[in-house]
């Protein structure tokens, strides 16, 4: 499902989401990849894709699921409102960022290690 918000620039394309009986929907997130946890690059997806549907259903989105098919294992994380908050303020340095067109400084601590993009980190 591609979902998209020009107030916050966001654009997003969930690949699966669950509408339970209690009419609560569920972005998941499908992951091909050996490391199976719920790194905070990954929450922050689903909270992004949880502000895209609360936006387009009105409804409250508190939960989402990381699913692993290739062991067949899940994680459902909860998605609170400090979590979406958090993620608005973040969008809002990298929108900084871009516009003072000037390229960060490479951190040296120890969240690179599980970084998805630090290879293309200067």
């Amino acid at each position: 499902m591609s979902l998209k918000d020009k107030d916050l620039g966001l654009i997003g394309q969930i690949d699966l989401v669950i509408e339970l009986k209690n009419n609560k929907i569920l972005p998941v997130e499908i992951k091909h990849s050996e490391y199976m946890d719920a790194f905070r690059g990954r929450k922050k997806q689903l909270t992004a894709y949880a502000i895209l549907l609360e936006k387009k259903f009105n409804r409250v989105v508190d939960e989402g699921i990381l699913y692993f098919p290739d062991r067949n294992k899940q994680i459902t994380l909860p998605i609170s409102h400090e979590d979406k908050k958090y993620l608005v303020k973040d969008l809002e340095k990298i929108r900084k960022l871009i516009l003072s067109e000037r390229i960060p400084v490479r951190s040296n601590s120890g969240r690179c290690s599980y970084c998805e993009v630090a290879k293309y980190c200067t």
